[in-house]
């Protein structure tokens, strides 16, 4: 059964995925470090806590808080939580790594800092969903 379209809107402010550039680019800068399965990255209705940049493996996106099976994966070349930051609202999902995951996390302050400076390390989706959402 696929994602209702409520729910792929609700991913829409969620994830958004990066070139092998920009995810190189992400790599030079943060360092991606391992998170066990199982690990609960961002609790739903939670404001982010930064941003997720998935180079390899998965976290499951529970949109539902009464479904068991996770609509979304969120996998490779990722970002988790960044367009969040254009609409300053809560996550729409619980992420919990599906298999081990290697990502680079970017704090809050950071990415914040980040869209002050106007930083190019920001994919341009990130710029236009900001643009559509102001």
């Amino acid at each position: 059964m696929g994602i209702s379209k409520r729910q792929s809107e609700r991913l829409s402010k969620l994830l958004i995925t990066l070139t092998d550039e920009q995810l190189k680019s992400w790599k030079e800068i943060l360092p991606p470090r391992k998170y066990a399965a199982g690990s609960v990255l961002f609790y739903r209705d939670h404001h982010p806590y930064g941003v997720y940049v998935i180079h390899s493996g998965h976290v499951d996106l529970f949109l539902d808080k009464r479904s068991k099976k996770p609509p979304h994966p969120a996998e490779s070349r990722q970002t988790i939580g960044l367009p969040l930051f254009a609409v300053d609202e809560p996550y729409p999902a619980s992420g919990v790594v599906g298999s081990e995951v290697l990502a680079s996390f970017a704090s809050r302050s950071l990415v914040q800092q980040w869209i002050r400076e106007k930083n190019p390390i920001l994919p341009e989706q990130f710029w236009e969903f900001q643009q559509q959402h102001v």
